[in-house]
């Protein structure tokens, strides 16, 4: 660009507002499936507990947009989460984490999952039917 600023930082155009609907911010857990995990359940009955005891409270939560599970090769379960805001993301960690205690996954887990959270800078999907 020979003595010319980009007029955008970093060279990267500024994404418009989100419009009205799309999330704004994500949550990523990450848990490996150890053998403590694997006694207390199995991968089906994890996803049983899900669907019939988390994702009711989740989709309560103001500013829920979307719950995934994920079950990797690798010995690994990941769940994602969308929101509107940093805040509503936060809640809902303090509601999974309250969830864990109660269905007594704490006390299998070897450590905490893993939690990490940002804003969503790329929202495409292809729409439902």
């Amino acid at each position: 660009m020979h003595g010319r600023r980009c007029p955008f930082p970093n060279g990267i155009e500024e994404k418009p507002p989100l419009k009205r609907g799309f999330c704004k911010w994500a949550v990523l857990g990450l848990e490996p499936v150890t053998p403590s995990l694997s006694s207390w359940c199995s991968p089906d009955e994890l996803t049983r507990k899900v669907g019939e005891s988390l994702t009711p409270r989740l989709k309560k939560l103001d500013g829920f947009n979307g719950y995934f599970l994920i079950e990797a090769d690798n010995g690994v379960m990941s769940s994602v989460n969308f929101y509107d805001t940093s805040a509503h993301a936060d809640e809902s960690t303090r509601v999974v984490a309250e969830w864990l205690r109660e269905e007594k996954l704490d006390t299998v887990l070897p450590n905490p999952p893993k939690i990490t959270g940002g804003k969503v800078i790329v929202d495409e999907m292809k729409a439902r039917a």
